[in-house]
């Protein structure tokens, strides 16, 4: 079974000429436009891209990038469904959208034969915080997408190693600032 989705409306039609608009209507070499009844020779100035890359290589650098994409949909898609929620003490330093190992601990008198007690790791997509002054209780509360086992994160059909689309890496930040900065390095 095959499934064909489109890309999204912002990923549509991404340029793969070698041309930029501007390079061949003659506007930043300062020339006149290239036609059929008054051919201009192109000069080194206009060929190839803002980056200055071939043809080749922004049809190569093109295809990366929907294959990434379609790599990441596919993930998304296998793991679809696969949520849950865990709920322990008060905790400030995980927000939404980040990815969590909850760690599974087997029953002790079963040793090797137990295999629901697994480490799974998801993404947080909410997080709920209780608060009790009476009753002298906190906690918080997580609901998790997207949960897989170690193994399965170490696998090509369910993860993934960076974002298809992006370089830069976000390593997050915890709710409360002064769980990140010291009291010393703080603002003023």
């Amino acid at each position: 079974m095959i499934l064909v989705v489109n890309a999204p409306p912002w990923l549509h039609e991404v340029p793969v000429a070698d041309y930029s608009a501007t390079r061949t209507a003659g506007i930043a070499a300062r020339t006149g436009t290239s036609s059929s009844t008054t051919p201009i020779s192109i000069k080194p100035e206009i060929r190839g891209t803002r980056a200055g890359l071939s043809k080749e290589a922004v049809i190569t650098d093109v295809a990366n990038m929907y294959n990434g994409y379609a790599h990441a949909y596919y993930m998304s898609e296998n793991l679809r469904g696969r949520t849950g929620s865990v709920s322990g003490k008060l905790r400030f330093d995980i927000s939404p959208g980040s990815t969590v190992k909850v760690e599974g601990t087997r029953e002790r008198f079963l040793l090797d034969r137990d295999k629901v007690g697994q480490s799974l790791i998801g993404s947080v997509v909410r997080v709920a915080v209780g608060i009790d002054a009476e009753g002298a209780r906190a906690g918080t509360a997580f609901q998790l997408d997207h949960l897989r086992t170690e193994k399965e994160n170490s696998e090509d059909k369910t993860s993934v190693e960076q974002h298809p689309l992006y370089n830069t890496e976000f390593l997050g930040a915890p709710m409360v600032d002064a769980l990140q900065f010291p009291a010393d390095e703080c603002c003023e």
